[in-house]
């Protein structure tokens, strides 16, 4: 990612304010107990990927194993996950070769730690290995890359809900649906706390991702280099944050391109009650790009500077017998193609709504749209669903998916839905969130 998420810096801004009485129990050797997560979720769908077209309907099974661990250690904690996702493909469409089984492996570590009230060290990983499934069905809202920020940490009690990161999109994709690929992200950094209500932040890592082997990078090339961010944070008030940010990466791929990206933004963040804050993102973007000659043009060096702007809006409505939860992200920012490895403008948003009139009914609505100015290249996907909680830890859900892309490889222009029933049960103390 080359901009901080709205919602974590929103949790920054907050966790700044100061608190003597926090200070305090910082340094105070509080044992936690050991948490731990296991878990699957079985998702059955089917559907028509490619719109009406005819011999086009696939039939697919997907499980989701999860297990996780977050071990509390005396100023701080590390949390581990191992989360891979299986894909069983059961009818394929006409003309395309038959994939029965395909696996990606996906693991996180998170390694937090506070050693005095005035510091604060933070070391994540996350990597994947295996075969993708591409199709934007299977996925409504990708993950997004590292964001340099410190870890999420729970948020305080009548606190609104955090934003969602605010994804950059799809971009182009390749032009096969079951691609080997490799994705590793690292990244370390520190926060000092330079008085009561200011602390600066400073973070490096680097990114490895694209196509793990030869023949999957001529569809998906192999992204590699380093990233880092550093700024200021500052609580101006109980309800107001802002933060300075300045955010560079560099990315090289295999296909030859080269791209040197930087921004600098600064964010407000604002609570106007106990259930709606919002998030304000301004600043700009420059970057310089080479691009090796390919046989429609000859080769060329590209410097340019770009707006960054970003808008998050959180809203939580709470009684005693039902819930509404709401948010909306909006991201414009340069960020290079995963394919050819131009830089573009990129706009994107997320939006979340979870509705629960009882205890045991869920309704969710989510989705995500991205385009790219200077490229015809744009996306839009959606999915609502129904779960009903047979428990804490067990549920099922009911719904649908469709998703619409223009400009890509494997849908140059294509619509298409499918309908699904999703199946989770989960054991132990939540690590890693709601797991429906």
């Amino acid at each position: 990612m080359l901009l901080a998420p709205l919602g974590m810096v929103a949790a920054l801004l907050v966790a700044a304010e100061p608190d003597k009485d926090a200070s305090l129990e910082a340094v105070i050797d509080r044992p936690e107990p050991l948490q731990f997560e296991l878990g699957a979720r079985l998702e059955f769908r089917a559907g028509q990927p490619e719109g009406s077209a005819p011999g086009s309907a696939i039939t697919d099974l997907e499980i989701d194993p999860l297990a996780a661990l977050r071990i509390p250690l005396r100023t701080g904690s590390l949390s581990l996950a191992y989360e891979p996702r299986v894909f069983i493909t059961l009818k394929e469409p006409i003309g395309q070769p038959a994939q029965d089984v395909s696996y990606l492996h996906r693991g996180r570590l998170v390694f937090d730690v506070k050693p005095t009230p005035l510091w604060r060290f933070f070391i994540e990983g996350r990597g994947a290995y295996g075969e993708y499934d591409f199709l934007p069905l299977s996925t409504v809202i990708p993950q997004s890359g590292g964001s340099g920020l410190p870890p999420a940490q729970p948020s305080t009690p009548g606190a609104p809900p955090t934003a969602p990161t605010p994804d950059p999109g799809v971009s182009t994709l390749p032009g096969e649906r079951f691609l080997r690929v490799i994705d590793l992200h690292a990244t370390t950094g520190v926060v000092a706390s330079l008085s009561p209500r200011v602390s600066w932040l400073f973070s490096a890592g680097y990114d490895y991702s694209g196509g793990a082997d030869t023949e999957a990078r001529t569809q998906l090339p192999l992204q590699k280099g380093p990233h880092g961010l550093t700024g200021a944070i500052w609580s101006v008030t109980r309800n107001d944050g802002l933060a300075f940010l300045l955010e560079g990466s560099h990315s090289r791929f295999s296909s030859g391109p080269q791209a040197t990206v930087g921004t600098l933004t600064s964010t407000w963040s604002h609570v106007w009650s106990r259930t709606v804050a919002t998030d304000l993102i301004g600043g700009i973007g420059g970057f310089h790009a080479d691009v090796p000659a390919v046989q429609t043009s000859p080769a060329r060096t590209e410097d340019k500077l770009l707006p960054v702007g970003g808008l998050g809006l959180r809203h939580a409505w709470l009684t005693r017998w039902a819930s509404w939860k709401n948010s909306l992200t909006f991201l414009a920012a340069p960020l290079p193609d995963q394919i050819n490895g131009l830089v573009y403008e990129r706009l994107s948003a997320v939006l979340r709504s979870t509705l629960a009139p009882g205890e045991r009914l869920l309704l969710d609505v989510s989705g995500g749209a991205s385009a790219s100015i200077g490229a015809p290249q744009r996306d839009a996907r959606i999915e609502a669903k129904g779960t009903y909680l047979f428990g804490p830890q067990v549920g099922i859900s009911v719904g649908g998916r469709v998703a619409w892309l223009e400009g890509s490889a494997l849908l140059p222009t294509g619509f298409g839905w499918l309908c699904f029933v999703s199946i989770g049960t989960y054991a132990g103390s939540p690590v890693l969130g709601a797991p429906m």
